[in-house]
Formats: structure tokens, C-alpha cells, sequence
């Protein structure tokens, strides 16, 4: 086997190959799997796949494994690409969807695919990574500038360039700070 510059990177025996697969599958903080593809239907069904997939899934290897279509369990929610076009064109896809979960848990995954045919079968490689947490965050920052922009928009305009001003005085007022004299100054200041 070779690495990316060509150097010979390890010779070993299939069950040494095998094992560093194993360990790569049990030890990812990514959803990895392997699904097979008919390309009549393009429908997948799962081969095989890691436990961190099945935990993001909400469901059971087993069912999964038994699912005659795996994507009636995912809905897409961002892909640049339909799967049939990059498929078929032997390209890599990629996307963002969400498990349609029994327990109705929320849930974002980031997932890159890769097309492979053996034996005149295709097959799709891919990894799922969970992105719940920063979906999640991005909303709430979504919401909070929702809120600041409604809360300027009603205050009539009174904030202006980090400045706020007093419906009361005429001066502006400085974070805590305030000037009371004509001169500008801080009380006590003269």
C-alpha cells in the first residue's frame, strides 16, 4: 500500500488490513457507512456501518440493517447536488440532513459520499458528521439578532453607531458613564 506521496506506507496481511479497518469503524466520532445501491430505484440499503452511525440514527443496527430504504429514515436538507447526478457521474457528494428519529430527538449531520462499483454493483461510502450542537448555536445567534434588530427598530432609532441617547437629556450617555456639566465633563471633573 502505498501513502499520498507514493512511499510505500505498510505491507501487511488482509486480516492486518482488516484490523486497521476495524479500528478505524470502531474508534471514528464520525457515522460511517457502507450502503448498496439499485440503480433502477436508487434506493440504498445499509451494509455495513459503524456504531457512532447507529447511535446518530436513533434506531437499532438491527433495523437498519433490515430497512429495505435506508433515506425514508433522512430527510435532505441542503445538498448541491441530486445523489443520481453524482453518482452516476462517479463524483462525491455531499450535504447536510437530519434522522428522522422515533424518539423525535433534533438532529444535523454533515455527510460526504463516495461512489464505488464492485462487480458491476454500486455501492456508496459515506460519513456522517454530527453538527447538532453548532446547528443548534447558530439558531440561538439567529434568534438574538432577530431580537436586537425588533428591539432597535422599536426603540425608534436611538441607538446609532454604538451610541445610546437619553429620551431625557439632550447629551448622550457613554456606557456607564454620564455627562452632566455643558462642558462634557464626568461629575466632579472640571
Amino acid at each position: 500500500m502505498q501513502n499520498h506521496d507514493g512511499h510505500e506506507a505498510f505491507e501487511g496481511t488482509a486480516s492486518s488490513k482488516l484490523r486497521w479497518f476495524e479500528l478505524v469503524m470502531q474508534h471514528s466520532m464520525d457515522g460511517i457507512n457502507v450502503s448498496k445501491v439499485d440503480t433502477r430505484t436508487w434506493k440504498r440499503t445499509l451494509v455495513l456501518c459503524n456504531d457512532r452511525y447507529v447511535e446518530m440514527s436513533g434506531r437499532s443496527r438491527r433495523e437498519l440493517m433490515t430497512t429495505a430504504e435506508l433515506d425514508r429514515h433522512v430527510r435532505e436538507l441542503e445538498a448541491k447536488e441530486t445523489f443520481p447526478v453524482w453518482a452516476m457521474e462517479g463524483r462525491p457528494g455531499r450535504g447536510l440532513s437530519s434522522w428522522l428519529r422515533p424518539d423525535g430527538k433534533e438532529n444535523f449531520y454533515e455527510w460526504m459520499s463516495v461512489p464505488l462499483y464492485i462487480d458491476d454493483e454500486m455501492y456508496i461510502v459515506g460519513i456522517d458528521r454530527d453538527v447538532t450542537e453548532t446547528k443548534k448555536a447558530q439558531e440561538s445567534l439567529r434568534q438574538a439578532a432577530g431580537k436586537l434588530q425588533e428591539f432597535e427598530s422599536s426603540s425608534g432609532g436611538s441607538r446609532k453607531a454604538g451610541r445610546w441617547s437619553s429620551p431625557r437629556r439632550t447629551s448622550p450617555i457613554w456606557g456607564t458613564r454620564r455627562r452632566t456639566s455643558s462642558a462634557g465633563g464626568c461629575p466632579g471633573s472640571a
